[in-house]
């Protein structure tokens, strides 16, 4: 199999937080030798740290790959087709963020709820769009 960084142009990063078990954080520190292909963050890896993993990432990105052209963000359940989004990159003539746009989307308060917010984090009713 060849490696990431000559699939097609593409190289494949996989970010990730510290483990709860450091059984698997100590694992996680021998892999990228390698295969060059996990960025691991000093921050816990949890549902709620994930806004701040993927700031992280791209900042990384930004830092280490100063010249790169396109990065697309992606969860572990979804798949792409590469030659169908190496054909719509080429053709862009403008910078854009691609994603679901939800405006006045009401935030839950169940902070039980995986996607609750409590009032004194987020103080809004709405977020943004």
């Amino acid at each position: 199999m060849p490696s990431n960084s000559s699939v097609a142009g593409a190289a494949v990063i996989f970010v990730l937080g510290l483990h709860w078990d450091l059984y698997w954080n100590t694992v996680l520190t021998e892999e990228p030798g390698r295969y060059g292909d996990i960025l691991q963050l000093f921050i816990p890896d949890t549902y709620r740290n994930l806004p701040e993993k993927i700031l992280l990432g791209f900042n990384w990105v930004m830092d280490s790959i100063p010249r790169i052209k396109y990065v697309v963000k992606s969860d572990d359940n979804v798949y792409f087709h590469l030659p169908s989004v190496f054909s719509v990159v080429r053709n862009l003539s403008v910078d854009v963020i691609v994603g679901a746009y939800n405006p006045q989307s009401i935030v839950s308060r169940n902070i039980k709820d995986e996607w609750g917010v409590s009032k004194g984090f987020f103080p809004p009713d709405y977020f943004p769009p």
